[in-house]
């Protein structure tokens, strides 16, 4: 038994300095990222950034992407083709999302990630509850969908 809990510590730790390592590289993948993304004619366009998804936590390979959020307003393109420009330009480790087109459930997700930018806290707030508001309408329709 004493060999099991070694070996299990071992792997902790182990476990432990592979998420330290990943995170400096995420966030240094990130960093440069926002650096980027200054550079572009959306920039000032943007509300928010949120990184969400498996980079947050243990979950996160070596292979994984890494999943950035943006909520845009901008009425001189279709989030769409501004999605398709970003994926364009940046490095096939992103996986670039918009806010507005994702699922009601994905955007609920979004919001449990960590901000990465906002122009104003206020406006963040209020995208939030909205879409709260909006998920909690939805839950019991998805719950009849997904059968439980």
């Amino acid at each position: 038994m004493r060999f099991k809990t070694l070996a299990f510590i071992d792997d902790y730790i182990f476990l432990l300095g592979y998420y330290v390592i990943m995170e400096r590289e995420i966030n240094q993948l990130v960093k440069d990222f926002f650096e980027q993304l200054r550079d572009t004619e959306y920039f000032s366009k943007i509300e928010f950034i949120i990184l969400y998804g498996s980079s947050l936590g243990l979950y996160h390979l070596d292979d994984s992407d890494i999943d950035i959020c943006l909520y845009i307003d901008d009425e001189e393109k279709t989030l769409s083709e501004i999605r398709l420009e970003l994926l364009k330009k940046f490095n096939e480790n992103f996986d670039i999302q918009m806010f507005q087109l994702l699922p009601l459930y994905v955007q609920i997700e979004v919001l449990k990630g960590k901000i990465l930018y906002v122009k104003e806290e206020d406006r963040i707030y209020e995208i939030a509850y909205e879409t709260i508001e909006e998920y909690e309408e939805f839950y019991p329709f998805y719950l009849d969908y997904i059968n439980r």
